[in-house]
């Protein structure tokens, strides 16, 4: 049995911003900058831990002009389950980015709601530093809760590779190793203690329809690596997919 989360959030849709880092660049397209996703997930995993036992949809809703980013995402149960039918977290992001050459930055801020949820609101400051070569991107995400539970830090490092197969068709793969302090692990584990958490793998493809609307189906794998919080779960390996339905101009 899972111990009850206290800083629960989604990591923002990648089309967007990222909780997972590697997605959080500043575009080369410095104009103003739209789009909307509607995301049927099998499975609602935040950070290698389910936050439903089925299957969610996720709408998201994002704006980007000269590097400022802002995104509203929400989740909505459909599986029967404690709040089926209900949408049981709305995330808010505001960020600014930078790029230099192959280097970027990105400073972010994150407010969580959990409507329908006996969970507090509270809000993580992010900041995102990489490199990015030809089609492959290293980068490091580092997180800090600031309101629930201040202090709580998860981190990742992370190696993205895109490839374009045909104008219509990109792939894109992620490898990530996440890592957190006691605080996180004691509120979301109830393990008090520094660990590597988890690795995580994606992959994904997005196919172009008629401009400017677009599919993602994407695949993505979570598995625990401290024993610890291998036990105090009881889904320590997790593999979950989804397919995206939207567009952006």
């Amino acid at each position: 049995m899972a111990y009850p989360q206290v800083a629960l959030a989604q990591d923002p849709n990648p089309v967007y911003s990222s909780g997972s880092g590697e997605t959080a660049i500043p575009g080369k397209n410095k104009g103003l900058n739209l789009g909307f996703e509607l995301d049927f997930a099998s499975q609602y995993v935040w950070r290698g831990i389910a936050l439903s036992q089925g299957p969610v949809l996720q709408p998201s809703l994002w704006t980007t002009y000269r590097g400022f980013t802002f995104s509203i995402w929400g989740n909505f149960v459909l599986n029967d389950e404690p709040n089926q039918g209900q949408l049981n977290e709305v995330d808010f992001t505001l960020g600014y980015g930078r790029r230099s050459r192959h280097f970027f930055f990105n400073a972010l801020m994150y407010f969580y709601l959990f409507p329908h949820q006996d969970v507090p609101a509270t809000g993580e400051g992010s900041a995102v530093f990489g490199f990015e070569w030809a089609s492959v991107r290293v980068y490091t995400n580092q997180n800090s809760d600031f309101i629930a539970n201040p202090g709580s830090y998860f981190g990742i490092f992370g190696v993205s590779y895109e490839k374009k197969f045909h104008p219509k068709l990109t792939m894109k793969t992620t490898a990530e190793l996440g890592w957190a302090n006691g605080s996180f692990n004691q509120a979301n584990f109830g393990v008090s203690k520094f660990a590597a958490n988890l690795i995580d793998w994606e992959l994904e493809f997005q196919w172009k329809l008629r401009s400017p609307f677009y599919l993602r189906p994407y695949l993505e794998v979570d598995v625990l690596l401290d024993s610890e919080l291998r036990r105090s779960v009881a889904h320590p390996n997790i593999v979950s997919g989804g397919l995206g339905v939207g567009f952006q101009f």
